[in-house]
C-alpha cells in the first residue's frame, strides 16, 4: 500500500477561490485528466516608446513590467485512454463515453465565467510539482478532435493563457523599489533637507513647494531631525 501510494503520479491543479487572498480553507479543485508535456512562462519588461524630435536614438526609460504569464494546453479525452481493468471491459461492452463536453463546460465554469457572488471571474492557483502559480486566465481555445456517431465530441484541447494575478500586498513585497507613483512618508534625518528628498523621491526637486504645502511647512528651509513629511504619488501634485 505504501508503494502505490509513494508511486502515485502527481496530478496538476487548478485550485478555484472567490476572493484575491486564495486563503479558503478547502478550496474547490479541478484535476487535470492528463498532465501537460510542457508549458511556457513568459516574463516581460516594457519600455518607453517616446523619443525626442530630430534624434537619432531614445534613452532605454524602464515603463512597466506586465503580469508574468503561463501558457499550457490541457487533455480532456473521452475515449476511455486512461481508465483500466474490468472499468474499460465495461465501458467497452455498453459503449459508455465520458461526457467531454460537460468536462470542458465544467472547466470554464470554474475558469472563466463570471461569479455571481464577486461580480467577476474567480480567482486561480495553478500547482504542480514546483510551480505554483496565482493566476486568472486570460483566454482559452478549445480545439474538439474526435467525435462519435451521434456528433459528440470525445476528445477536446484546451489551449490556455494564464496572467500572474499577485494580491497587492505580494506585489509591492515583490516589487521592493522606491516609486514617485506611490505613497511615501520619511522620518527626516540629520543633514537631510526638503529639496533633498523630494529629488531623492520623485527624480526632481521641481515638486518641493507643493510638498511644503502638502505637509503645511511654513518654513521648510529650517526643519528638525525626526519631523515625519509625506509625499504623495506625483500624479497628484502634477494636477
Amino acid at each position: 500500500m505504501g508503494l502505490l501510494k509513494l508511486n502515485k503520479l502527481e496530478k496538476m491543479v487548478i485550485m478555484v477561490f472567490d476572493k484575491p487572498e486564495r486563503a479558503t480553507f478547502a478550496p474547490k479543485k479541478y484535476e487535470v485528466m492528463f498532465n501537460p508535456t510542457t508549458y511556457s512562462l513568459t516574463y516581460e519588461n516594457n519600455f518607453s516608446k517616446l523619443q525626442g524630435i530630430n534624434t537619432t536614438g531614445r534613452p532605454s526609460k524602464f515603463a512597466l513590467a506586465p503580469p508574468d504569464t503561463l501558457e499550457v494546453t490541457l487533455i480532456i479525452d473521452g475515449t476511455g485512454v486512461r481508465k483500466i481493468g474490468s472499468q474499460q471491459l465495461l465501458d467497452e461492452l455498453f459503449g459508455a463515453e465520458d461526457d467531454v463536453y460537460g468536462e470542458v463546460q465544467d472547466f470554464l465554469q470554474a475558469t472563466t465565467e463570471v461569479n455571481g457572488k464577486i461580480h467577476e471571474p474567480n480567482f486561480l492557483r495553478l500547482e504542480w510539482g514546483d510551480l505554483t502559480f496565482d493566476c486568472r486566465l486570460k483566454k482559452v481555445k478549445v480545439s474538439y478532435t474526435l467525435f462519435n456517431r451521434q456528433g459528440n465530441p470525445l476528445r477536446a484541447e484546451l489551449q490556455c493563457e494564464f496572467f500572474g494575478d499577485l494580491q497587492k500586498s505580494k506585489r509591492l513585497r515583490k516589487d521592493n523599489f522606491s516609486s514617485p507613483d506611490l505613497t511615501h512618508r520619511r522620518i527626516l534625518r540629520a543633514g537631510e533637507d526638503l529639496l533633498q528628498l523630494t529629488e531623492e523621491i520623485y527624480g526632481s526637486p521641481h515638486y518641493y513647494l507643493k510638498v511644503a504645502a502638502v505637509n503645511q511647512l511654513d518654513n521648510f528651509r529650517d526643519l528638525a531631525p525626526g519631523r515625519e513629511l509625506f509625499f504623495p504619488p506625483v500624479k497628484d501634485l502634477s494636477e
